[in-house]
């Protein structure tokens, strides 16, 4: 097992979270959304705490909550504790994942069917636009797949399938334990080795890389009676560890980074299209995504739409100002010293890439970002936003011929640089 330790002695608190290759990218159709359906079932219980409560029960004598989730390549379980409980808090994980029971599988199945709902309509069809548009994004390839699976998977999953893919999925080599607070790494590691070294080592679990070449814009609308359009755009992004990723961040800062900025100044301020808009990225070891969204009245959505493509097209025509990208700058440094701060986000930092390279530091992620200047801002928004590249969900109740317009929009949407 890898171990991950990031020294904060300036803090009275630490997380240890146990990171573990997972979701979807590792899940053929047949076994869509079973790693959610795993990381609910591992709160049911274990050998020494035979069930929900008792688990739950030994946890909050700590002090402290087990937060567990699933995303489209891995899995984590953490624990903030006192620096005085962290042998606690090991061999509470060392019991989680060494003694699992599998028990009530038939509650928490209702559980996760009821999570599910929130996706899908009273006849069943999907609505959650910005997972619709990622399946779109990443075409036929695993990570594409919905991270809580179709309904009918989780309906038939048994204890069977659950240990199967416990097996599969949580073994030494398949995962990393990231310690972060007010603790020496020597003293972090001897507990780790008392505590978790009786895991079975396993196999690291590894995927093909997507190919993210649609060749076409690709747009989509789904009826669904709600009082807002519900848009998702979603273009490929940048890998971690690309020599973009910096300029890609600094892009979404101009984008995204505030209330000044260029997506909520336009959209919010200046036109009272949306009330909420964001845009974000995904970003894996060997590919990325960059999603933008907002929420809007059905009669405004082709307008957000325009304004939307003119924001875009406007990065790819023109850098950047230099007011802009000082902005940015000091907004990342900012955050930086933040994450300082919170043992938890600096752990999620290190932690989740590990898995799968090494994690560049806080300081060369700093560095990578004052190094970025308005050109390579706009080679970046060059190279994702590519009308080409561009996928569209529209989630909402709209007039065909509005339908039919939006598409032609999406469709030829050109950028001049």
């Amino acid at each position: 097992m890898v171990m991950v330790v990031v020294p904060l002695p300036h803090l009275h608190s630490l997380t240890v979270a146990l990171y573990f290759r997972a979701g979807p990218r590792f899940e053929p159709p047949a076994d869509s959304g079973l790693s959610h359906f795993l990381e609910h079932m591992l709160h049911r219980g274990t050998a020494a705490f035979p069930s929900a409560w008792h688990l739950s029960d030994a946890v909050e004598r700590l002090g402290s909550e087990l937060v567990a989730e699933t995303g489209r390549d891995l899995c984590r379980f953490a624990l903030c504790l006192s620096p005085i409980q962290l042998d606690e808090g090991l061999a509470l994980l060392a019991e989680i994942f060494g003694q699992p029971r599998f028990t009530e599988v038939d509650t928490e199945r209702q559980v996760v069917l009821e999570e599910q709902q929130e996706d899908y309509d009273e006849n069943g069809v999907e609505t959650a636009a910005g997972d619709i548009a990622t399946a779109m994004a990443l075409g036929d390839h695993p990570l594409g797949g919905r991270i809580l699976g179709p309904p009918e998977n989780v309906e038939r999953f048994s204890v069977e399938d659950l240990q199967r893919h416990f097996s599969r999925c949580c073994g030494g080599r398949n995962m990393v334990l990231c310690v972060a607070g007010p603790v020496a790494a020597d003293a972090a590691l001897a507990s780790a080795r008392t505590h978790l070294d009786a895991l079975p080592p396993g196999q690291a679990l590894t995927g093909e890389a997507p190919v993210l070449d649609q060749g076409k814009a690709q747009f989509r609308y789904v009826e669904n009676a709600d009082s807002q359009t519900e848009v998702s755009i979603v273009f490929p992004g940048v890998p971690a560890g690309d020599p973009m990723q910096a300029a890609c961040e600094a892009m979404l800062g101009v984008l995204d980074g505030g209330m000044s900025s260029r997506m909520h100044s336009r959209l919010y301020d200046d036109l009272g299209l949306a009330y909420s808009c964001g845009a974000w990225t995904e970003t894996w070891h060997d590919c990325g995504l960059l999603h933008l969204s907002a929420d809007t009245s059905h009669s405004k959505v082709e307008s957000l739409i325009d304004e939307l493509l003119t924001l875009l097209s406007g990065l790819v025509a023109a850098p950047v100002s230099a007011d802009e990208l000082a902005k940015v700058r000091r907004r990342f440094r900012l955050q930086a010293a933040r994450r300082l701060d919170d043992a938890t986000r600096l752990g999620e930092l290190y932690g989740g890439e590990a898995l799968y390279c090494e994690p560049p530091s806080l300081e060369q992620r700093l560095a990578a970002i004052e190094g970025v200047d308005a050109a390579a801002i706009q080679a970046v928004a060059r190279r994702i936003f590519r009308p080409s590249a561009i996928n569209v969900v529209l989630v909402g109740t709209l007039p065909r011929r509005t339908v039919a317009r939006l598409k032609r929009t999406i469709v030829d949407w050109r950028v001049s640089e």
